[in-house]
């Protein structure tokens, strides 16, 4: 055996592959299998539309979509951000005179909805529960302290039997200060 020989037998053993010789092409990846929902749960989507009207004329209509589990546990989303509230306090008196000084409290605004799904007979019995807040963008006639911010809230909890594609709309409420109308409506589909 050649001194030559003798390496090429080496390289063989050491690296497993014989000089001139291919490597085996690497083995495609196999497409991850679809996920099938565990035994009893059945994906859902619900889109919860909250929509304002003064009179006949729509103001807003802000849509929200959960994804959850039918026979599952429950879900929530929580959309908004905290409000600065000025405050007027009064500081140690001198020199005979109060010392007058502004802080700030922070309040949540926007909106929160937890949503559950039960399998029924049919259908799907949602149990859907929405808090709603927000600013008034001026203060409403006769309302006192017209320079502090007013926060109007709604809130609403509900249990609504719906199938799978069907929309529906289950409350309607009107604001007593600004006589604007809530509407909330809800769509649920099985996600296939």
């Amino acid at each position: 055996m050649t001194r030559l020989h003798a390496i090429l037998l080496t390289a063989v053993l050491v690296t497993g592959v014989a000089v001139g010789a291919q490597e085996p092409a690497p083995t495609p990846a196999a497409a991850p299998a679809p996920v099938a929902p565990t035994k009893g749960l059945i994906p859902l989507e619900v889109e919860v539309v909250i929509t304002r009207y003064e009179g006949t004329k729509k103001l807003s209509s802000l849509p929200y979509v959960l994804a959850l589990n039918g026979g599952g546990t429950e879900v929530q989303l929580n959309m908004g951000t905290q409000v600065a509230v000025p405050q007027t306090g009064i500081g140690p008196i001198t020199d005979g005179k109060p010392n007058p000084f502004m802080s700030y409290n922070y309040k949540d605004v926007g909106t929160r909805i937890s949503a559950r799904a039960r399998i029924v007979e049919g259908g799907y019995d949602l149990q859907l529960n929405i808090d709603d807040s927000s600013v008034y963008t001026s203060a409403a006639p006769g309302m006192a302290g017209a320079q502090m911010p007013a926060f109007r809230t709604f809130s609403s909890r509900n249990s609504l039997l719906l199938r799978d594609g069907q929309t529906r709309e289950y409350t309607a409420a009107t604001d007593r200060i600004n006589g604007e109308v809530v509407k909330v409506s809800v769509a649920l589909r099985v996600v296939k």
